[in-house]
């Protein structure tokens, strides 16, 4: 009996292209922040190991107003960060509640921000999960896309 296994391309062929996000236009818009007012950027990721790509950032894994509000005063040699990592762990969800909880989230966070005088940049990483190859439905209502 022959085992045939699928090409990767073959197998993701089937889902939405990767969305592309130049690493140009993410320093752009940071380096358009100014000292009064800061622009922070908050990174929605669904993925638990997407945390070993940061450093010297907070990460949070609670979203609720008070979290941000210690992630929006967190500092690092004396400096405030300019992006703060929340962990969703939204790839188990189905499409709705996926969508309710970043919107609750980036509502927390504006909340947070109002009272911290942050700008903020609301973004969702996507891992490399079917679920993550639709960002629409992801990214729907907390202003991502």
């Amino acid at each position: 009996m022959e085992c045939i296994v699928p090409l990767e391309a073959d197998v993701l062929a089937a889902f939405p292209a990767e969305v592309q996000i130049p690493a140009r236009l993410v320093a752009d818009s940071v380096a358009a922040s100014s000292e009064a007012s800061p622009r922070v950027l908050v990174v929605l990721d669904d993925d638990p190991t997407g945390t070993q790509s940061v450093a010297n950032l907070p990460v949070l894994t609670r979203w609720e107003v008070a979290d941000f509000a210690w992630a929006f005063a967190y500092e690092v040699d004396g400096q405030r960060q300019r992006a703060v990592y929340v962990l969703t762990n939204t790839r188990s969800l189905d499409p709705a509640e996926a969508a309710s909880r970043n919107e609750e989230i980036v509502r927390n966070a504006l909340t947070a921000a109002a009272s911290a005088d942050r700008t903020l940049r609301p973004r969702l990483r996507c891992g490399r999960s079917p679920r993550c190859g639709q960002p629409p439905r992801q990214g729907q209502g907390c202003g991502c896309w």
